[in-house]
């Protein structure tokens, strides 16, 4: 029986396929008709035998579910709903395309009448007159879910054409949906089948996820937040489209009922910054006496764009093209074209009156005609259509001045300045030397190729020194009685103008009134409020005669650094170019001292062309003549560039530390391999090292050939030196406590006076050096650090001569774990690390420094004799000396060498033993190990009372005394996180993280710098942290500018968490795992934790152990979070990231911790838990790699599925506050069944 059932099982099965077969045809080629056939009776047959087809596969089906076992039932029915999903779509494309062309709609069945969607009306086609005229056939769009709020309209039409279409069941209306929602949209519905209770479904979903008000609210504002700034008032596209797409979205709020008046305030500062500045400037004259609306700057913007677009109709096509075709057309705004309009050298009849340009040259920003060829597209300066000699022709004809090209003066009487090239009494546009020499750039010798001359000059500028050149013109300032010649700023980082109080008033300028400013100094935190005189300040440029007026503040110094002007090579480069700079040739390379700064207010009605001269330099054309602005190799030592680069570089140092201790244990691969080059420094190292007279002597480790070719700094660091004299003057006591750290390095040797022969005839190094005060340590409050980094312009440092060599540390992740171990810990440090080891002879030439024991006597020279901290190398070489001499106690004291060559971290001791006997034994051997080598380890801190007694009796050098009060000693730092010893705690200490908060500055800056004060490499901050990763992602992701305010949204989640923050104080673990349990383990076990949410994902690690009387206490081990990536990626995917991650974890966990402990792992997505459970060769590359990992680093069997409520990894994917996490059980010893 059961074998005749298969049989007629199979039978049908083949009878489908042969069906389906056939439909499929049918399909392809009713597409194929509908595509390209005129004939809708050929379609429409073809629509009707697929009909017939289908209604057979219905049957054949409907047999087969009856034959077929429960096991494979589910599969067949997926595998039918599928292709009956296929055959709907193509069914309703046919008829709406039968409908579309016919007057009659089809009615399929009783079962199903669709009524044409495409029709105006609910209604039958057949029902309007034949004689009222027929509308077009109405499509509807599609909607791919990108563009949010394109939404609204969509669902608009789609409500009205189908939702509300009585005459369509759900069945068909679900059918159009499905046909008009592709990519995102698509996929939100997708998996559900063509029924009429999931077409209910298909439309909440739709609705929820994007029809939500809140995003398509965050989607209109961010347009508006991301508008295209348009910088050129005549670039009448740039406008209109800059002010629909603020109609566009001001429309779209405003029909979710937010009226602009609530974003106003918001939006307004932004808008302006959008629209070009002239126009800017226009709208606030008009609106000067009220409070502007958004309202009112759109109208202004839609009145100024139409009367822009109906004056450029007015001109001629031949005179858009002139346009188009002459060099500077786009370079010009209309100010800089009414005023440029005119040849440098004007005709006879030029006058004021004559400068204004007609409607058509200021629309297409022609020149006047050139004095010499007559053509319009270039200044008669610049003109390269005829040679010198026939310019000269040309200007002798029409009875002209060779210097100032009018024809109402002579040569000799011409006032104007001589050539700026040859200096001879002629026109630069007429020189025969220029014109000589541009010949000679411009070819290589007969039988070589020739090259682009201009280019090869500018980068030869660059390469001469090193610097930055900011945009800087010389110009007169005209006063009421008199007038100077002064160098001028351009700064647009500036607000407001400024000009010298000095200058101001012995010239009297003109007093407009009084002006109220907070001025905000570089790196201050809190205005310096002022009230300054505003003045009239009239400048005339220096070659041209043109006058320009400016208003700007008297302030008492602008900058008391100078600044460098272009060399040479630059000036010249820039004259022959046709680019006149504003100060003569033997001015440049000089330095200038700032008299005017012109900011903002004025910087862009100044401002003319701008030509780029390469990748990195700019020629700026100003009313008040050219620039030249860039980097280039220019000296520059001022100060406060230095100052900027100091902080970006800190910033950048402290978010690449974070980042780095972030990722510490589930990295790929968290042990450093030794580099290229490491193994030959380590035995150069070998070879080199000594000891003599009880120390370590070692060599620099120099870069071939560095020793010979590096420089001597000198000039440096003596004008380093100088300063510091004058910051002693000013601090007598910081001074006597220098001094007294220098006498003491006299003193033990560290230091020595160099020799007059040394200093005469071996070649050597000069270091500048300076005070870091810390007035958390309880010793060694000054430290005195000495910049090897320095260098004279052009030359090498002595770090960059030097090999930093391979990093002999331990992982800081691994030895914090192992510090947690041992129920008795202790840490030390050695005295002075650095300073204990000596110097090779021939290397202590290149640590001089300058020095002086009173402040009014000349200088000395003192050099190091033993390794300073400041080289790049010096951590290397104490870590490799170290390891050294621990090498020779590996037989004599092996516990103490595998302690000692795993757990000195630098010039600290981070160790624990079981007990307190085998602990002193530690201490006392540690003491003559470090004793041999000339070193001393002291300030000893331990957990144990009883092994501080022992210490004292034993006088070893403990931190604190046993009289000195619990309470006043301050928590140690074991690396980076503070111990309390006396309650044996470890935790994250807020103290300066709170101060920095209270600075309450909202900036993307100040969340950096934040950012990098959290030091917490085994998470025990983990969800609380997120919050500000997932902040700090959105503010990459938004584009936020450093200095900007906070987006609204972001700015309320940065005020949370700050205010949050301050609970931190709370947050507090056990040092040691087993806390104060007594009992011996009989069990110890690690249970894993992994989560994922949309925006992050994280993994904790806890220590399960059960006593011999099967108590069962859990203890934190770690945790790890990091942000989900901006790729969309599925859920399912996230958590199996997740879970990848936790098996690296758990892998170097287990790998450096004493117990021998099994591990067992647990995630809440059952799909993430089956794929790791199963073969991982049929999955998709990004799930199979991943299997694959995670497969390799644990067993799958000890792979377990929780629910969510009891993963405490739910608090690292999701955030939660500091106040929460102090509380939550859940989050420091896990579920029941850890």
């Amino acid at each position: 029986m059961e074998a005749a059932s298969q049989a007629l099982l199979e039978r049908t099965k083949k009878t489908r396929s042969v069906t389906r077969s056939i439909v499929t045809k049918q399909t392809n080629k009713l597409e194929s008709e509908i595509n390209n056939s005129v004939d809708k009776t050929i379609v429409y047959e073809l629509y009707m035998q697929l009909i017939s087809k289908f209604e057979e596969l219905v049957k054949l089906d409907k047999e087969i579910e009856g034959l077929i076992d429960i096991d494979s039932l589910e599969d067949e029915i997926l595998t039918r709903e599928e292709y009956r999903d296929k055959f709907i779509i193509w069914k309703t494309r046919a008829e709406r395309y039968i409908e579309s062309v016919s007057s009659i709609p089809i009615r399929n069945s009783a079962e199903t009448q669709l009524q044409n969607v495409t029709l105006p009306l609910n209604s039958s086609v057949s029902s309007v007159s034949t004689n009222q005229p027929r509308l077009p056939k109405l499509t509807l769009e599609s909607f791919s879910g990108k563009d949010i709020g394109s939404f609204p309209s969509f669902w608009a039409r789609f409500k009205s054409a189908v939702h509300e279409n009585s005459s369509l069941n759900d069945v068909d209306k679900f059918s159009y949906l499905k046909s008009v929602v592709t990519s995102d949209a698509e996929l939100a519905i997708r998996g559900l089948t063509l029924t009429s209770e999931n077409y209910a479904k298909a439309f909440k979903i739709l609705e929820d996820r994007f029809g939500r008000q809140e995003l398509i609210v965050d989607y209109h504002m961010n347009n508006l937040l991301n508008l295209t700034p348009v910088r050129k008032s005549f670039d009448v596209i740039a406008l209109r489209n800059l002010y629909d797409q603020l109609e566009v979205n001001i429309r779209g709020l405003e029909s979710l009922g937010i009226s602009p008046d609530s974003y106003s305030c918001l939006l307004f500062p932004i808008i302006m910054k959008a629209i070009p500045p002239d126009l800017a400037l226009e709208y606030n004259r008009k609106h000067e006496k009220k409070q502007s609306q958004i309202t009112d700057l759109t109208e202004y913007l839609r009145d100024e764009v139409q009367s822009r677009e109906r004056t450029k109709a007015l001109v001629k096509p031949h005179e858009s093209q002139i346009k188009g075709s002459h060099p500077y057309s786009n370079k010009y705004s209309e100010r800089e074209t009414q005023q440029k309009v005119h040849s440098r050298f004007p005709p006879s009849n030029h006058n004021k009156s004559s400068a204004r340009a007609s409607a058509n040259e200021l629309l297409t920003g022609a020149y006047s005609n050139c004095l010499f060829c007559k053509e319009n597209t270039h200044l008669s300066e610049l003109c390269e259509n005829l040679n010198v000699q026939q310019k000269r022709d040309k200007l002798i004809k029409e009875r002209r001045c060779f210097l100032c090209c009018n024809n109402s003066c002579y040569v000799k009487k011409c006032k104007k300045s001589a050539c700026s090239f040859c200096q001879g009494r002629h026109a630069r546009a007429i020189c025969f030397k220029l014109e000589n020499s541009k010949k000679q750039n411009s070819h290589l010798d007969s039988g070589e190729k020739p090259i682009d001359v201009k280019t090869t000059s500018s980068n030869s500028v660059m390469n001469n020194r090193g610097g930055v050149l900011l945009q800087c013109v010389k110009a007169e300032i005209i006063g009421s009685s008199s007038s100077d010649k002064i160098f001028c700023l351009f700064d647009n980082g500036s607000e407001k103008s400024f000009i010298k109080k000095n200058v101001s008033r012995r010239l009297r300028l003109k007093k407009l009134g009084l002006e109220r400013l907070n001025i905000y100094s570089f790196g201050s935190k809190t205005p310096k409020k002022q009230t300054c005189r505003k003045v009239e300040v009239r400048l005339r440029n220096v070659l041209s005669g043109e006058e320009t007026v400016i208003e700007a503040v008297e302030i008492e110094e602008i900058s008391r650094a100078t600044l460098s002007l272009p060399n040479q090579d630059a000036w010249r480069e820039m004259e022959s170019r046709g680019f006149r700079l504003t100060f003569s040739c033997s001015e440049s390379s000089e330095s200038c001292e700032i008299s005017l700064l012109i900011g903002s207010d004025f910087y862009w009605s100044l401002t003319n062309r701008i030509k780029r001269l390469d990748s990195s330099l700019v020629a700026v054309e100003t009313s008040l003549g050219w620039s030249l602005q860039g980097k280039c190799d220019e000296r520059n030592d001022c100060t406060s560039v230095h100052l900027i680069h100091s902080e970006e570089e800190s910033i950048s140092a402290e978010l690449r530390r974070f980042w780095e201790i972030e990722s510490l244990g589930i990295r790929d691969k968290d042990s450093v391999a030794l580099g290229n080059g490491d193994e030959e420094i380590l035995s150069e190292f070998d070879k080199s090292i000594s000891f003599v007279d009880g120390r370590y002597r070692v060599s620099l480790p120099w870069k071939p050939g560095m020793r010979e070719a590096l420089q001597n700094n000198k000039t440096v660091a003596r004008k380093r030196f100088e300063g510091l004299v004058r910051r002693f003057k000013c601090d007598h006591e910081l001074f006597c406590e220098y001094k007294d750290v220098i006498d003491d390095y006299v003193k033990e040797g560290i230091v020595e006076r160099s020799s007059c022969d040394s200093l005469l005839n071996s070649q050597g190094f000069y270091l500048p050096h300076h005070a870091v005060i810390r007035s958390d340590k309880t010793t060694s409050r000054l430290r005195i650090v000495f910049d090897g980094s320095a260098h004279e312009d052009g030359h090498l440092s002595l770090n960059q001569s030097l090999y930093t060599g391979p990093n002999l540390h331990p992982n800081i992740f691994e030895l914090l774990l192992r510090f947690r171990e041992n129920p008795v810990a202790f840490t030390a440090d050695v005295k002075s690390a650095f300073l204990q080891i000596e110097l090779e002879l021939p290397d202590r030439d290149f640590t001089r420094f300058f020095w002086t024991d009173y402040l009014n006597s000349e200088p000395y020279v003192l050099n190091f004799t033993r390794v300073l901290f400041g080289l790049r190398p010096s951590p290397y070489l104490l870590a490799a000396t170290l390891k050294h001499h621990f090498q020779k106690y590996k037989e004599q004291y092996p516990h103490t060498f595998d302690l000692l060559n795993s757990s000195m971290y630098v010039d600290d001791l981070i160790g624990g033993r079981n007990d307190v006997p085998d602990a002193l034994r530690t201490t006392l051997e540690c003491l003559q190990i470090f004793s041999d080598a000339g070193m001393l380890l002291r300030k000893w801190r331990t957990n144990s009372k009883q092994l501080n007694l022992l210490w004292q009796q034993e006088g070893v050098e403990t931190e604190f005394s046993e009289t000195s009060a619990i309470d006043l000693r301050p928590p140690i730092k074991v690396l980076g996180l503070a111990w309390d010893s006396e309650r044996d705690l470890i935790y994250f200490d807020p103290k300066d993280l709170l101060k920095f908060l209270s600075l309450k500055i909202e900036s993307k800056r100040f969340i950096l710098s934040v950012v990098g004060r959290i030091f917490d490499p085994i998470g025990i901050l983990g969800p609380f942290v997120i919050k500000l990763k997932c902040l700090l992602q959105d503010l990459w992701t938004l584009g936020v500018d450093w200095d900007s305010e906070l987006p609204p949204k972001l700015r309320h989640k940065w005020q949370q968490w700050s205010s949050e923050a301050e609970d931190l104080t709370e947050i507090r673990i056990p040092r040691y795992y087993l806390g104060e349990l007594d009992q011996e383990i009989s069990i110890f076990e690690i249970h894993c934790f992994s989560d994922a949410s949309k925006t992050a994902y994280g993994i904790i690690l806890y220590l399960r152990f059960v006593t011999r009387n099967n108590e069962i206490e859990t203890s934190f081990i770690c945790s790890k979070s990091r942000v989900a990536p901006l790729k969309s990626l599925t859920l399912p995917r996230l958590e199996l990231t997740a879970s990848l991650l936790s098996a690296r974890l758990a892998k170097q966990v287990s790998s450096c911790l004493k117990f021998d402990a099994n591990i067992y792992y647990w995630t809440d997505s059952l799909i993430s838990y089956y794929w790791i459970r199963r073969d991982s060769s049929g999955f998709k590359p990004y799930v199979k790699n991943r299997v694959e990992d995670i497969q390799k680093l644990s067993d799958p069997n000890r792979w377990g599925h929780c629910p969510g409520k009891d993963n405490p990894a739910d608090l690292l994917s999701r955030g939660a506050s500091a106040v929460k996490l102090v509380q939550n059980e859940l989050w420091w010893h896990g579920p029941p069944l850890a």
